[in-house]
């Protein structure tokens, strides 16, 4: 036993996976965010793709990323991506029987 809070032992999990995936947390987008949001977000990832305590990813998970990451590239594929995206956006979204994005 350490005698740390549950809160305090989970910021140092993400902290942790943050330091292992070499996040880079000083780029423009994530510069911005204070630490609470950066634990926020890490939280998530790690509950969503994560393999427990042990702050590593799933590795189907880091393929996919990878797999992603080298179609990206191509011009075309990019281009489509971002025309469904802004499709996507354009559409009125449902959430809780209210609708987003109606003016």
């Amino acid at each position: 036993d350490f005698l740390l809070s549950r809160e305090l032992s989970s910021q140092y999990v993400h902290v942790i996976f943050l330091c292992e995936n070499r996040v880079e947390t000083m780029k423009r987008g994530l510069q911005k965010l204070n630490f609470r949001e950066l634990e926020h977000i890490t939280r998530n990832i790690v509950g969503l793709w994560g393999t427990g305590w042990n702050a590593d990813l799933d590795s189907t998970y880091i393929d996919d990323m990878r797999e992603l990451k080298s179609l990206l590239v191509e011009k075309e594929v990019l281009d489509e991506l971002r025309s469904v995206v802004k499709e996507m956006l354009s559409r009125p979204h449902v959430v809780s029987g209210e609708v987003l994005g109606a003016a």
